[in-house]
């Protein structure tokens, strides 16, 4: 019988589990919510069991003020033992941040258009420039609904199915309750400021790193760097796709995580 349960903990995040199996844990990125995942959902609840979780003043959960330490501190009441933790974008992020710090908690973690910097410095040209972020912190304050907006079209730039991508992020957004904007901050400043480069090599359990090829957030050629610093890496570019694999390439992006989690996870 498949598992479905919803609750809120105490550190009011919302979690939603479905299906039976090796545990699953989805983290969702930036001014979205745990809905983002829906379609691929029913193809990972047919294989295992899967959490869902809306990071704090997003989709379910409480407003909140944090930062990356708290949020991994948090998670570490939430996240099962010998979980494979999928993170996207800012998800990304945090389960770096998260694998570095409790390092026998992971069985595998798989990085979603991830980074370990998501803006650019004179030694890390391969990402997103410092302006950009520093106009969504100033454009935040002023119409937050025309930030997330602005957000989405980046998300679906570049990608051979921009439009049905950017529909999609757009619908799930519409959808779900509207994200807090104090906690949009203090997620936007995590992707501001955070530089996780030094914490790869705490890292532990194996790692999938997954890109999109015409990605505009996160550069396709940061993917042969990102593996340098994490030697249990692997990696696999989607083609065609930009900074939401999941929702332009479903099958492919499926495809890639089974075969991930059914390579040796031990029993």
């Amino acid at each position: 019988m498949l598992e479905d349960k919803e609750r809120l903990n105490q550190q009011s995040m919302h979690t939603h589990t479905q299906g039976v199996g090796r545990d699953i844990v989805l983290l969702h990125g930036w001014g979205m919510h745990s809905g983002i995942w829906d379609g691929i959902l029913p193809e990972l609840v047919s294989r295992y069991r899967v959490t869902l979780i809306d990071l704090p003043g997003h989709g379910r959960s409480s407003p909140a003020e944090f930062t990356l330490d708290s949020l991994v501190n948090d998670l570490g009441e939430i996240i099962p033992l010998h979980s494979i933790l999928i993170g996207w974008s800012l998800g990304a992020i945090v389960g770096q941040k998260f694998a570095a710090t409790y390092q026998e908690r992971l069985d595998k973690l798989v990085l979603v258009s991830g980074t370990p910097r998501f803006v650019d410095a004179e030694d890390w040209p391969h990402a997103t420039s410092r302006e950009v972020f520093s106009q969504f912190s100033r454009d935040l304050e002023q119409d937050y609904q025309s930030t997330l907006k602005r957000f989405i079209y980046l998300q679906s730039k570049g990608g051979e199915k921009a439009d049905d991508t950017r529909k999609q992020l757009q619908e799930s957004m519409t959808h779900g309750p509207q994200p807090d904007p104090g906690s949009l901050k203090c997620g936007l400043n995590i992707l501001e400021s955070t530089d996780l480069r030094n914490d790869l090599d705490k890292i532990r359990c194996p790692v999938q790193l997954m890109l999109g090829e015409r990605d505009t957030l996160v550069p396709v050629d940061v993917g042969s760097h990102i593996v340098k610093l994490l030697d249990q890496a692997s990696l696999e570019i989607i083609s065609g796709a930009g900074h939401a694999p999941f929702i332009s390439h479903p099958v492919e992006f499926t495809q890639v995580i089974n075969s991930f989690i059914e390579a040796g996870v031990s029993e």
